[in-house]
């Protein structure tokens, strides 16, 4: 009998380190750019979508599971939006309608890193919930812009994300992804609960991020 408890006490101690590590919370702080743009499912023959570069900045919780696989929680104010560019049927030039959009987003990212430790692809969904929009003419610059009306907006976005990343040694992360939404910005009309010429817009979002993990 007891030597059945020294086994198990030995047994327990060698699987007490691997454990631990496989628990290991980590917290960090994330900053960088994101490459934003707003998709619509309609465009007028005048029109265009383009890039717009805003930041990006919150924390960030790891959790590893196993040596090759970790679960990191975002938690990150991010300025997004998109340009919208129109052009004169008259020949008149064209004129750039800015769109700036805040969300507090958080993704839950499953990480798989591959044999050499440092390379590791990413993936999971995200949600986010909207605080402000504003737009304006770019030819008025940014101190024209208005607030866009909040009632005719969706206050929570969803989609799905996905990612590379790299490890810097212990405490630095540097991820690339990709955001994907799937539920619209704008809201139906209120009255018919229906999208006039089934207008519906969606955040798509390059994101650059460095992670500092304590």
């Amino acid at each position: 009998m007891k030597a059945k408890l020294i086994v198990l006490l030995l047994v327990l101690t060698g699987l007490k380190e691997p454990i631990l590590a496989q628990s290991a919370l980590r917290l960090g702080l994330s900053g960088g750019l994101n490459g934003n743009l707003i998709h619509a499912n309609y465009l007028g023959p005048n029109s265009e979508s383009k890039g717009l570069w805003d930041y990006t900045g919150g924390i960030s919780l790891e959790h590893r599971l196993t040596p090759s696989f970790t679960v990191t929680y975002n938690l990150l104010y991010s300025r997004q939006g998109g340009i919208e560019l129109i052009t004169s049927k008259l020949g008149l030039g064209s004129d750039q309608m800015i769109s700036k959009l805040s969300y507090l987003t958080l993704p839950a990212m499953l990480r798989y890193q591959f044999g050499v430790r440092r390379v590791f692809i990413s993936g999971g969904p995200q949600i986010g919930y909207f605080l402000k929009a504003e737009w304006y003419a770019a030819r008025f610059g940014e101190g024209s812009a208005e607030r866009w009306n909040l009632s005719s907006m969706h206050r929570f976005d969803a989609g799905l994300t996905a990612g590379i990343g790299y490890r810097l040694g212990r405490h630095f992360v540097i991820e690339s992804r990709y955001y994907y939404g799937l539920n619209p910005i704008n809201k139906p009309d209120n009255q018919t609960h229906t999208y006039y010429n089934d207008y519906k817009e969606f955040n798509r979002t390059w994101a650059s991020n460095l992670v500092y993990y304590f």
